[in-house]
């Protein structure tokens, strides 16, 4: 059977994987990988300035920023790239490592020049990648359970929030189905 041999009514049979498939293909047709990517990118960016604003202003570490930076990439990249697919999810989930790492180490930088005395900028400066990971080390080490369960609920709905899940519920409503949940 083939995309244009589907025909969606009540006497399809929603529980074939064939149809499954194809009905899924309906939506990688609009699917846009870049697009996703980009808006991805630019929701982590967006959400780190405004983790870095939490960080100077309060002078404090709040790992929970990440959760909600792990919502913006998801959803920008859900709404951006229209993905069916668990790429969608893993580009997300790897965006929102990367994301929650400049955001602890931003906030190592910010409570560092707190302690030290220097501006933002001057220990920014001095960055080099071994510091880097020094600092994201021991803000880990800090409050380790912390840190651990933020990055699994993270990459969790990182994941799970940046693509659209078909189900077979999706199919039987599209083929004029009735269906009653509950």
């Amino acid at each position: 059977m083939t995309e244009q041999e589907l025909k969606l009514t009540p006497e399809t049979d929603v529980y074939d994987p064939e149809v499954m498939e194809q009905f899924k293909d309906r939506f990688r047709k609009h699917e846009n990988l870049v697009m996703g990517i980009l808006a991805g990118v630019g929701a982590a960016l967006v959400c780190l300035a405004l983790w870095a604003v939490v960080a100077i202003v309060l002078k404090l570490s709040i790992v929970w920023v990440g959760v909600g930076l792990a919502f913006g990439v998801s959803f920008a990249i859900r709404f951006a790239g229209k993905g069916v697919d668990q790429l969608y999810g893993i580009i997300s989930a790897a965006i929102t490592v990367i994301a929650n790492l400049c955001g602890i180490l931003i906030t190592a930088v910010s409570l560092l020049s707190n302690q030290g005395g220097k501006t933002i900028m001057e220990v920014a400066a001095s960055l080099t990648p071994d510091l880097a990971a020094t600092l994201i080390s021991a803000m880990f080490k800090t409050s380790l359970p912390t840190f651990f369960l933020a990055m699994v609920i993270s990459i969790a709905a990182a994941y799970y929030f940046a693509f659209k899940h078909v189900t077979m519920v999706d199919l039987a409503k599209a083929a004029g189905i009735e269906v009653r949940q509950g």
